[in-house]
Protein backbone atom coordinates (compact mmCIF):
# COMPACT_ATOMS: atom_id res chain seq x y z
CA UNK A 1 0.00 0.00 0.00
CA UNK A 2 1.29 3.24 -0.97
CA UNK A 3 -0.31 6.60 -0.16
CA UNK A 4 1.74 8.98 -2.38
CA UNK A 5 -0.72 8.98 -5.24
CA UNK A 6 2.11 10.64 -7.21
CA UNK A 7 4.83 7.25 -6.72
CA UNK A 8 6.50 5.60 -9.33
CA UNK A 9 4.76 2.22 -10.16
CA UNK A 10 6.22 -0.83 -8.15
CA UNK A 11 6.91 -2.21 -11.72
CA UNK A 12 9.58 0.58 -12.55
CA UNK A 13 11.24 0.00 -9.31
CA UNK A 14 11.82 -2.89 -8.95
CA UNK A 15 11.78 -4.03 -12.65
CA UNK A 16 12.31 -7.61 -13.65
CA UNK A 17 13.48 -9.25 -10.58
CA UNK A 18 10.43 -10.88 -9.09
CA UNK A 19 9.34 -12.59 -12.82
CA UNK A 20 11.72 -15.21 -11.63
CA UNK A 21 9.41 -16.04 -9.14
CA UNK A 22 5.59 -14.62 -10.63
CA UNK A 23 4.40 -18.24 -11.67
CA UNK A 24 4.60 -19.38 -8.27
CA UNK A 25 3.20 -15.89 -7.19
CA UNK A 26 0.61 -15.22 -9.30
CA UNK A 27 -0.64 -19.01 -9.30
CA UNK A 28 -3.70 -18.51 -6.80
CA UNK A 29 -4.42 -15.64 -3.98
CA UNK A 30 -2.08 -15.93 -0.90
CA UNK A 31 -3.37 -15.41 2.71
CA UNK A 32 -1.02 -14.58 5.64
CA UNK A 33 -1.49 -17.30 8.13
CA UNK A 34 1.62 -15.90 10.95
CA UNK A 35 3.04 -12.44 11.63
CA UNK A 36 5.75 -11.61 14.39
CA UNK A 37 8.06 -9.12 14.69
CA UNK A 38 11.66 -9.05 16.15
CA UNK A 39 13.98 -6.27 17.30
CA UNK A 40 17.64 -6.58 17.21
CA UNK A 41 20.27 -3.88 17.96
CA UNK A 42 21.88 -3.92 14.41
CA UNK A 43 21.87 -2.28 11.63
CA UNK A 44 19.27 -3.24 9.03
CA UNK A 45 21.70 -3.99 5.95
CA UNK A 46 23.68 -6.41 7.96
CA UNK A 47 20.21 -8.43 8.41
CA UNK A 48 20.18 -7.91 4.46
CA UNK A 49 23.68 -9.18 4.70
CA UNK A 50 22.64 -12.58 5.96
CA UNK A 51 20.47 -12.93 3.52
CA UNK A 52 22.34 -11.88 0.67
CA UNK A 53 25.41 -13.94 2.13
CA UNK A 54 24.55 -17.21 1.21
CA UNK A 55 28.28 -18.69 3.02
CA UNK A 56 26.59 -18.20 6.30
CA UNK A 57 24.74 -21.82 5.42
CA UNK A 58 27.45 -23.53 7.24
CA UNK A 59 26.12 -21.54 10.31
CA UNK A 60 22.85 -23.66 9.92
CA UNK A 61 23.17 -27.56 10.64
CA UNK A 62 19.83 -28.46 8.74
CA UNK A 63 21.33 -26.19 5.41
CA UNK A 64 24.10 -28.47 5.79
CA UNK A 65 22.50 -31.50 6.11
CA UNK A 66 19.65 -31.07 3.58
CA UNK A 67 21.13 -29.22 0.79
CA UNK A 68 25.18 -28.57 1.10
CA UNK A 69 25.95 -32.08 1.77
CA UNK A 70 23.87 -33.49 -0.96
CA UNK A 71 25.85 -33.78 -4.35
CA UNK A 72 22.21 -33.88 -6.63
CA UNK A 73 20.86 -30.55 -4.85
CA UNK A 74 22.04 -28.30 -7.07
CA UNK A 75 23.50 -26.20 -4.21
CA UNK A 76 26.18 -24.89 -5.44
CA UNK A 77 25.47 -24.83 -8.78
CA UNK A 78 23.24 -21.93 -8.04
CA UNK A 79 23.73 -18.41 -9.63
CA UNK A 80 22.78 -14.67 -8.88
CA UNK A 81 21.01 -13.40 -11.08
CA UNK A 82 21.44 -9.14 -10.82
CA UNK A 83 18.84 -6.38 -11.34
CA UNK A 84 19.10 -2.67 -11.73
CA UNK A 85 18.37 -0.94 -8.68
CA UNK A 86 20.17 -3.57 -6.09
CA UNK A 87 17.64 -6.44 -6.49
CA UNK A 88 18.71 -9.97 -6.87
CA UNK A 89 17.29 -13.27 -7.24
CA UNK A 90 18.88 -16.50 -6.14
CA UNK A 91 18.64 -19.96 -8.50
CA UNK A 92 16.16 -22.86 -7.15
CA UNK A 93 17.59 -25.82 -5.38
CA UNK A 94 16.22 -29.15 -4.24
CA UNK A 95 16.11 -29.54 -0.28
CA UNK A 96 16.29 -33.24 0.83
CA UNK A 97 14.12 -32.63 3.89
CA UNK A 98 14.36 -36.55 5.01
CA UNK A 99 18.03 -36.32 5.51
CA UNK A 100 17.15 -33.98 8.72
CA UNK A 101 16.54 -36.10 11.29
CA UNK A 102 12.76 -35.35 13.01
CA UNK A 103 12.28 -32.57 9.98
CA UNK A 104 8.45 -32.80 10.03
CA UNK A 105 8.26 -31.88 6.72
CA UNK A 106 5.90 -32.92 4.57
CA UNK A 107 5.64 -33.52 0.51
CA UNK A 108 2.95 -30.31 0.50
CA UNK A 109 3.95 -28.15 -2.04
CA UNK A 110 3.12 -24.94 -3.87
CA UNK A 111 1.88 -24.30 -7.76
CA UNK A 112 4.72 -23.97 -10.26
CA UNK A 113 7.39 -25.43 -7.73
CA UNK A 114 9.31 -28.20 -8.16
CA UNK A 115 9.05 -30.74 -5.70
CA UNK A 116 11.28 -29.99 -2.77
CA UNK A 117 12.40 -25.92 -4.91
CA UNK A 118 13.20 -23.51 -3.16
CA UNK A 119 13.74 -19.81 -4.59
CA UNK A 120 14.49 -16.74 -2.73
CA UNK A 121 14.49 -12.85 -4.12
CA UNK A 122 16.11 -9.59 -2.35
CA UNK A 123 14.37 -6.93 -3.16
CA UNK A 124 16.51 -3.17 -2.62
CA UNK A 125 16.90 -1.95 0.35
CA UNK A 126 14.99 -4.47 2.94
CA UNK A 127 12.73 -6.81 1.17
CA UNK A 128 12.99 -10.54 0.78
CA UNK A 129 10.62 -13.18 -0.63
CA UNK A 130 11.40 -16.67 0.26
CA UNK A 131 9.77 -19.91 -0.92
CA UNK A 132 10.34 -22.99 0.45
CA UNK A 133 8.47 -25.85 -0.59
CA UNK A 134 4.97 -25.38 0.74
CA UNK A 135 5.24 -21.97 2.35
CA UNK A 136 6.12 -18.95 1.53
CA UNK A 137 7.71 -15.91 3.73
CA UNK A 138 8.09 -12.08 3.04
CA UNK A 139 10.50 -10.28 5.45
CA UNK A 140 10.80 -6.73 5.76
CA UNK A 141 12.64 -4.40 7.99
CA UNK A 142 12.10 -1.12 9.17
CA UNK A 143 15.34 0.75 10.93
CA UNK A 144 14.57 2.63 14.03
CA UNK A 145 18.22 4.12 14.65
CA UNK A 146 21.53 3.24 13.16
CA UNK A 147 21.78 0.16 15.42
CA UNK A 148 18.29 -0.55 15.98
CA UNK A 149 16.00 -1.99 13.83
CA UNK A 150 12.19 -4.14 13.61
CA UNK A 151 11.92 -7.07 11.39
CA UNK A 152 8.65 -8.30 9.78
CA UNK A 153 7.70 -11.95 9.28
CA UNK A 154 4.77 -13.03 7.22
CA UNK A 155 4.46 -16.55 6.48
CA UNK A 156 2.05 -17.42 3.43
CA UNK A 157 -0.16 -20.18 2.34
CA UNK A 158 -2.66 -20.30 0.10
CA UNK A 159 -6.25 -18.91 -0.03
CA UNK A 160 -7.77 -22.19 -1.07
CA UNK A 161 -6.45 -24.14 1.43
CA UNK A 162 -8.75 -26.37 3.35
CA UNK A 163 -8.16 -26.68 6.86
CA UNK A 164 -5.96 -29.66 6.95
CA UNK A 165 -4.02 -28.27 4.08
CA UNK A 166 -3.50 -25.24 6.11
CA UNK A 167 -2.92 -26.86 9.75
CA UNK A 168 -0.12 -28.64 7.25
CA UNK A 169 1.52 -25.80 6.03
CA UNK A 170 1.68 -24.32 9.59
CA UNK A 171 3.58 -27.45 10.73
CA UNK A 172 5.51 -27.22 7.60
CA UNK A 173 6.62 -23.55 8.18
CA UNK A 174 7.27 -24.32 12.38
CA UNK A 175 10.36 -26.74 11.36
CA UNK A 176 12.52 -23.90 10.35
CA UNK A 177 10.88 -20.59 10.44
CA UNK A 178 9.13 -20.09 14.00
CA UNK A 179 10.92 -18.59 16.71
CA UNK A 180 11.50 -22.11 17.68
CA UNK A 181 12.21 -23.31 14.49
CA UNK A 182 15.54 -25.05 13.44
CA UNK A 183 17.25 -21.74 11.70
CA UNK A 184 15.53 -18.88 12.02
CA UNK A 185 17.12 -17.63 15.36
CA UNK A 186 20.56 -18.43 13.70
CA UNK A 187 19.91 -15.68 11.42
CA UNK A 188 19.54 -13.10 13.67
CA UNK A 189 22.18 -14.59 15.52
CA UNK A 190 24.09 -14.11 12.61
CA UNK A 191 23.09 -10.82 11.99
CA UNK A 192 23.25 -9.47 15.81
CA UNK A 193 26.83 -11.03 15.75
CA UNK A 194 27.77 -9.06 12.74
CA UNK A 195 26.31 -6.35 14.29
CA UNK A 196 28.89 -6.54 17.26
CA UNK A 197 31.94 -7.34 15.42
CA UNK A 198 31.52 -4.20 13.52
CA UNK A 199 30.40 -1.80 16.27
CA UNK A 200 32.32 0.93 17.39
CA UNK A 201 35.08 0.77 19.43
CA UNK A 202 35.53 -2.89 17.77
CA UNK A 203 38.86 -4.00 16.39
CA UNK A 204 37.13 -4.78 12.63
CA UNK A 205 35.30 -1.49 11.80
CA UNK A 206 34.80 -2.89 8.08
CA UNK A 207 33.94 -5.81 6.61
CA UNK A 208 35.03 -7.18 3.42
CA UNK A 209 33.01 -8.19 0.45
CA UNK A 210 35.47 -10.33 -1.64
CA UNK A 211 34.53 -13.54 -2.37
CA UNK A 212 34.31 -14.47 -6.12
CA UNK A 213 32.96 -17.64 -7.43
CA UNK A 214 31.63 -16.67 -10.88
CA UNK A 215 28.29 -15.19 -9.19
CA UNK A 216 27.44 -18.95 -7.50
CA UNK A 217 25.66 -19.04 -4.34
CA UNK A 218 28.92 -18.67 -1.87
CA UNK A 219 29.58 -15.54 -4.23
CA UNK A 220 29.38 -12.27 -2.89
CA UNK A 221 27.72 -10.55 -5.94
CA UNK A 222 24.68 -10.19 -4.25
CA UNK A 223 25.93 -8.14 -1.46
CA UNK A 224 28.56 -5.97 -3.49
CA UNK A 225 25.59 -5.17 -5.76
CA UNK A 226 23.43 -4.28 -2.50
CA UNK A 227 26.40 -1.98 -1.27
CA UNK A 228 26.63 -0.18 -4.27
CA UNK A 229 23.17 0.76 -4.93
CA UNK A 230 22.94 2.02 -1.55
CA UNK A 231 26.08 4.55 -1.72
CA UNK A 232 24.99 5.90 -5.01
CA UNK A 233 20.94 5.84 -3.66
CA UNK A 234 21.80 8.11 -0.71
CA UNK A 235 24.88 10.56 -0.33
CA UNK A 236 8.02 0.59 22.38
CA UNK A 237 4.15 0.46 22.30
CA UNK A 238 2.22 -1.24 24.27
CA UNK A 239 0.44 -4.94 23.11
CA UNK A 240 -2.91 -4.96 23.36
CA UNK A 241 -4.63 -8.53 23.30
CA UNK A 242 -7.81 -8.55 21.57
CA UNK A 243 -8.48 -11.79 21.83
CA UNK A 244 -9.08 -13.03 25.25
CA UNK A 245 -7.58 -16.49 26.22
CA UNK A 246 -9.30 -19.88 26.51
CA UNK A 247 -10.18 -20.83 29.68
CA UNK A 248 -10.03 -24.29 30.57
CA UNK A 249 -13.01 -26.54 32.22
CA UNK A 250 -13.79 -29.85 32.82
CA UNK A 251 -15.73 -31.97 30.21
CA UNK A 252 -19.48 -31.59 31.62
CA UNK A 253 -20.90 -34.29 33.48
CA UNK A 254 -17.30 -36.12 34.70
CA UNK A 255 -16.65 -36.24 38.63
CA UNK A 256 -13.57 -34.88 40.29
CA UNK A 257 -11.49 -37.06 42.28
CA UNK A 258 -9.05 -35.96 45.46
CA UNK A 259 -5.77 -35.08 44.28
CA UNK A 260 -2.43 -33.64 46.26
CA UNK A 261 -2.68 -29.99 44.62
CA UNK A 262 1.13 -29.79 46.00
CA UNK A 263 2.51 -32.36 43.85
CA UNK A 264 0.58 -31.23 40.75
CA UNK A 265 2.25 -27.64 41.27
CA UNK A 266 5.86 -29.35 41.80
CA UNK A 267 5.73 -31.24 39.14
CA UNK A 268 4.88 -27.93 36.99
CA UNK A 269 7.78 -25.98 38.54
CA UNK A 270 9.82 -28.97 38.62
CA UNK A 271 9.63 -29.03 34.93
CA UNK A 272 10.92 -25.57 34.93
CA UNK A 273 13.93 -26.53 36.96
CA UNK A 274 14.65 -29.24 34.60
CA UNK A 275 15.20 -26.91 31.77
CA UNK A 276 16.66 -24.44 33.20
CA UNK A 277 19.10 -26.48 34.09
CA UNK A 278 19.19 -28.20 30.75
CA UNK A 279 18.72 -31.92 32.12
CA UNK A 280 16.34 -32.55 29.34
CA UNK A 281 16.54 -36.29 30.82
CA UNK A 282 15.17 -35.26 33.74
CA UNK A 283 12.59 -33.30 32.01
CA UNK A 284 11.61 -36.09 29.68
CA UNK A 285 11.51 -38.40 32.70
CA UNK A 286 8.88 -35.98 34.22
CA UNK A 287 6.50 -36.32 31.08
CA UNK A 288 4.02 -38.91 30.10
CA UNK A 289 4.54 -41.79 27.32
CA UNK A 290 1.81 -39.47 25.46
CA UNK A 291 2.96 -36.18 25.79
CA UNK A 292 2.88 -33.26 23.70
CA UNK A 293 4.68 -30.07 23.25
CA UNK A 294 2.61 -27.14 21.59
CA UNK A 295 3.73 -23.30 21.08
CA UNK A 296 1.41 -20.70 19.70
CA UNK A 297 0.55 -16.95 19.70
CA UNK A 298 -2.26 -14.87 19.01
CA UNK A 299 -1.64 -12.06 16.02
CA UNK A 300 -3.99 -9.42 16.02
CA UNK A 301 -2.82 -7.71 13.19
CA UNK A 302 -3.81 -10.61 11.40
CA UNK A 303 -6.30 -12.22 13.59
CA UNK A 304 -5.16 -15.59 13.62
CA UNK A 305 -3.83 -17.71 16.04
CA UNK A 306 -0.20 -19.07 15.32
CA UNK A 307 1.06 -22.88 15.82
CA UNK A 308 4.90 -21.93 16.06
CA UNK A 309 5.44 -25.73 17.35
CA UNK A 310 3.33 -28.81 17.76
CA UNK A 311 5.27 -31.71 18.92
CA UNK A 312 4.40 -35.36 20.78
CA UNK A 313 6.99 -37.44 23.29
CA UNK A 314 8.93 -38.97 20.03
CA UNK A 315 9.53 -35.98 18.08
CA UNK A 316 10.81 -33.72 21.17
CA UNK A 317 13.37 -36.50 21.64
CA UNK A 318 14.91 -36.31 18.77
CA UNK A 319 14.66 -32.33 18.66
CA UNK A 320 16.14 -32.41 21.96
CA UNK A 321 18.89 -34.85 20.82
CA UNK A 322 20.10 -32.49 17.91
CA UNK A 323 20.52 -29.71 20.20
CA UNK A 324 23.85 -30.23 20.21
CA UNK A 325 24.61 -29.73 16.54
CA UNK A 326 22.73 -26.59 16.36
CA UNK A 327 23.76 -22.30 17.17
CA UNK A 328 21.73 -21.58 20.43
CA UNK A 329 21.78 -18.82 22.46
CA UNK A 330 24.50 -18.47 25.17
CA UNK A 331 23.01 -17.10 27.94
CA UNK A 332 21.01 -19.33 29.97
CA UNK A 333 16.96 -19.05 30.43
CA UNK A 334 14.99 -18.53 33.83
CA UNK A 335 11.26 -19.92 33.56
CA UNK A 336 9.12 -18.82 36.61
CA UNK A 337 6.06 -20.43 36.45
CA UNK A 338 2.95 -19.88 39.07
CA UNK A 339 0.06 -22.30 39.11
CA UNK A 340 -3.58 -20.76 39.06
CA UNK A 341 -5.65 -23.07 39.07
CA UNK A 342 -5.80 -26.54 39.11
CA UNK A 343 -9.17 -28.61 37.37
CA UNK A 344 -9.86 -31.96 38.05
CA UNK A 345 -11.48 -34.53 36.33
CA UNK A 346 -11.38 -38.31 35.79
CA UNK A 347 -7.86 -39.34 36.05
CA UNK A 348 -6.50 -35.71 34.30
CA UNK A 349 -5.95 -32.47 36.25
CA UNK A 350 -6.03 -29.49 33.91
CA UNK A 351 -3.39 -26.91 34.98
CA UNK A 352 -3.39 -23.16 34.43
CA UNK A 353 -0.09 -21.43 35.52
CA UNK A 354 1.05 -18.15 34.40
CA UNK A 355 4.69 -17.86 32.73
CA UNK A 356 7.86 -15.20 32.39
CA UNK A 357 11.15 -16.22 31.07
CA UNK A 358 14.35 -14.10 31.85
CA UNK A 359 17.53 -13.84 29.99
CA UNK A 360 20.92 -13.48 32.53
CA UNK A 361 23.88 -12.09 29.82
CA UNK A 362 27.38 -14.34 30.63
CA UNK A 363 29.14 -11.36 30.26
CA UNK A 364 28.04 -9.04 33.06
CA UNK A 365 25.21 -10.95 34.47
CA UNK A 366 22.51 -8.24 33.32
CA UNK A 367 18.84 -10.04 33.27
CA UNK A 368 16.38 -9.04 30.74
CA UNK A 369 12.54 -10.20 30.54
CA UNK A 370 12.78 -12.90 27.49
CA UNK A 371 8.87 -13.64 27.51
CA UNK A 372 6.02 -13.66 29.04
CA UNK A 373 2.64 -16.26 28.58
CA UNK A 374 0.97 -18.74 30.42
CA UNK A 375 1.38 -22.63 30.83
CA UNK A 376 -1.89 -24.81 29.61
CA UNK A 377 -1.11 -28.15 31.12
CA UNK A 378 -2.51 -31.83 31.06
CA UNK A 379 -1.34 -33.70 34.22
CA UNK A 380 -2.09 -37.73 34.21
CA UNK A 381 -3.03 -38.74 37.70
CA UNK A 382 -3.43 -42.46 37.29
CA UNK A 383 -0.43 -44.66 38.02
CA UNK A 384 1.20 -42.82 41.12
CA UNK A 385 3.06 -40.45 40.54
CA UNK A 386 1.82 -37.24 38.16
CA UNK A 387 2.97 -36.78 35.07
CA UNK A 388 2.86 -34.48 32.46
CA UNK A 389 0.99 -35.55 29.95
CA UNK A 390 0.77 -31.96 27.72
CA UNK A 391 1.89 -28.69 27.65
CA UNK A 392 0.47 -25.83 25.42
CA UNK A 393 2.50 -22.58 26.06
CA UNK A 394 0.83 -19.86 24.70
CA UNK A 395 2.95 -16.63 24.43
CA UNK A 396 2.53 -12.84 24.50
CA UNK A 397 5.33 -12.36 23.66
CA UNK A 398 6.28 -12.45 19.82
CA UNK A 399 9.11 -10.47 19.66
CA UNK A 400 11.59 -13.04 21.25
CA UNK A 401 14.46 -10.94 19.97
CA UNK A 402 16.84 -14.07 18.59
CA UNK A 403 14.36 -16.95 19.46
CA UNK A 404 15.24 -20.26 20.90
CA UNK A 405 15.57 -23.67 20.56
CA UNK A 406 15.04 -24.70 23.92
CA UNK A 407 11.74 -25.70 25.23
CA UNK A 408 9.79 -23.19 27.54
Amino acid sequence: MNLDDNAPSLKSEIGAALDYMLPELEAEPPETFWYYQARLKTNFKLIHNTNSEFYHDCLHVYNRITGMLKPDSGYFHRRYTLFPGGHASVGSVTVSYDSYKATGRSELGWPHLAPKGWKLVDLFPCITFNLRTSVLRIDGYIPLAPNDVILEFRALGLKSDTPEIRRQREMDAAVIWSPFGRKFHEDLLASSGRGIAVAKGSQPMYGLQAREEDATIHDEVGMRHHLAEWSGAWDEAPRIRTRPSASVRAPPGEDTMTVNRIEVEELVCGTCLRLDDKDWKGFLALCDEKFNYKVTAYAPEIRNDMTWLDRDRAEVEEFIGMLPKHNTHPNPLTRHAQVWKVKVAAYRAKVVSSLQIYRTALNGGATERFAVGKHYDTVALDGGQPRLLARHVELDTRDLDWGTHLPL
